[in-house]
């Protein structure tokens, strides 16, 4: 899914693209996008939030303009969760996508649920480009 998800500006204004891919019966997505500001406040779109124009949904696709956002220059990084959940059962693990404006910090790392199972590392090969446009 992290492929069907941008990051674009589009006449002056900022949106969140996502086409959601395909899922198991019985599992739903699960999308968290947090963008963090250099004064540590930070906005969160999630599928179950009450912030008026914050809320995502977690199936089909979707693109909404980013109001909070007025200057690019104010924002520090991005941090992402998916995971594909399922209510008896919880996630199958949780892909955390982490980007700093600056290109200083860009990592995206897979962490299944179960610990016996070792995390595994995408950020060498990630398209932070491709995600990141504005």
């Amino acid at each position: 899914m992290a492929d069907q998800l941008r990051f674009v500006k589009e006449n002056g204004k900022y949106y969140i693209e996502c086409e959601y891919p395909e899922k198991p019966e019985g599992y739903e997505w699960n999308l968290i996008i947090r963008i963090y500001n250099k004064d540590n406040s930070y906005e969160a779109y999630t599928p179950t939030t009450r912030v008026p124009g914050c809320k995502i949904p977690t199936e089909g696709s979707f693109r909404i303009e980013a109001t909070a956002i007025k200057d690019i220059n104010s924002i520090n990084f991005f941090n992402i969760a998916i995971s594909l959940d399922h209510p008896k059962t919880d996630n199958l693990g949780i892909l955390n996508i982490v980007y700093s404006m600056d290109k200083s910090d860009m990592r995206a790392k897979f962490a299944p649920e179960s610990g016996t199972i070792p995390s595994e590392n995408y950020s060498a090969t990630f398209n932070f480009d491709k995600m990141f446009q504005w």
